[in-house]
């Protein structure tokens, strides 16, 4: 659109940018178009390899260790499965807040699961925020976060919601059995 030459480092950050917000082309947001803007930064230099290894296939041990504790812990009722990150597991593992993303999609990833919630217990230890998914037909932006005070897309969205852990994720429980 500026009509300015694609540089190597323009096209890592532009091939970076387009395949994590297409879940590494696994969304249903990935057109042939998504595919031809992939193949631009390629060709510009983008290193595929270097990229998606640094994204999807390097994590610390801090990041490791949270999502071992909060998988340990899941839950599943039916379509749905659920986890904690409190901030006791954020100690014990050594973890920052950040190495929470991605857990939720392990939950979206089980078998049989149609909606998933990842429920983050806040510092303050009176708040929690929320990461949903869902598969079709469901769509947790509307019909979850939106009336909590959330938002998002139709299959991943997000609520911060201010009573403690417990209470939070009940809440939020609730709302997705009124769904299915």
């Amino acid at each position: 659109a500026l009509g300015a030459p694609l540089s190597k480092d323009m096209a890592a950050c532009l091939f970076a940018a387009v395949s994590s917000d297409t879940g590494n082309f696994n969304y249903s947001n990935t057109t042939a178009e998504t595919f031809e803007a992939a193949a631009a930064c390629v060709r510009a230099g983008a290193d595929v390899d270097e990229i998606t290894g640094r994204i999807y296939r390097t994590r610390t041990e801090a990041r490791t260790r949270l999502l071992g504790l909060s998988l340990a812990g899941l839950q599943r009722e039916g379509k749905v499965a659920w986890a904690r990150v409190t901030n006791d597991m954020f100690h014990n593992a050594g973890a920052l807040r950040c190495d929470t993303e991605r857990i939720v999609n392990y939950l979206i990833e089980i078998e049989g699961v149609e909606i998933a919630v990842l429920a983050i217990e806040q510092e303050d230890g009176c708040s929690a925020k929320f990461s949903l998914r869902s598969l079709a037909p469901y769509n947790v932006a509307r019909d979850v976060a939106l009336p909590l005070g959330g938002g998002g897309h139709e299959r991943a969205a997000g609520i911060t919601i201010h009573r403690p852990l417990r209470e939070a994720l009940d809440l939020v429980l609730a709302r997705v059995r009124e769904i299915l």
